[in-house]
Order: structure tokens, then sequence, then C-alpha cells
């Protein structure tokens, strides 16, 4: 009975870490210029929906944008969705929150043509 408990408890435990790993991937995605490009516009719903929000962890780990002029960025995210003052914006997705759905950006802070800081969700 003992090893009975055991072996339950054992494929319990295998079936929980495995619905963990499998909801934890499908919330992440690797970087992809192009995908991140063609998906800027806010109103770009349906398979692609905040695709860019999954790519940002990617895309944070592979570059190291503080290192990076402007034209180096826009060569490698396209155009940014716009520009205030010393910060660039990135549209990232909609992030539900407190029922409401918030537009979030990768904001990218800019001195001397060059990225020196980073925003992001």
């Amino acid at each position: 009975m003992r090893k009975f408990l055991t072996i339950a408890g054992l494929i319990c435990f295998m079936t929980v870490v495995s619905i963990s790993v499998v909801m934890y991937s499908r919330n992440k995605t690797t970087f992809d210029e192009e995908v991140w490009r063609s998906s800027q516009h806010s109103d770009d719903w349906g398979s692609r929906q905040n695709i860019r929000l999954k790519m940002l962890s990617s895309l944070l780990k592979r570059y190291d944008l503080k290192r990076l002029t402007v034209q180096e960025v826009e060569d490698l995210l396209g155009r940014p969705s716009f520009i205030v003052q010393d910060k660039m914006y990135y549209y990232l997705g909609v992030k539900p929150s407190m029922g409401l759905d918030d537009e979030v950006y990768l904001i990218l802070r800019i001195e001397e043509d060059k990225i020196v800081g980073i925003q992001h969700p």
C-alpha cells in the first residue's frame, strides 16, 4: 500500500510540473525580427495578438538594447509606434488589468542618439 501511495504521489507531482511547463511556455515566444515588425499595430488581433509581449523576454535576453544606437534599434525592431521627447515607444500588446485591458509598451530612453534606459511591463 505504501509503495502504491508513493507512485501515485510521484505521478501527481509529475503531472503538476508538466502542466506548469506547458502553461509557462504558452506565454513565451522566441524573438523574431520579421514577426515583430509585421505586428506593430494595436488593432492586430487574431493569432498574433500580443505576440510582441510574448517575445519581449526573448528579445531582452538576446540583445542588450542599451548598447545600441537609435538607428540600430530601428534596424532591429522597425520604426517605433511613436516618439515623445526623448523616448521611443514600441507597442507590445494588451495586458488585462483589474478588469480592464491596458495597452503596454516597450519604452526606450534616448540620449545623444543612444539607448540609455529601458522600461517594460
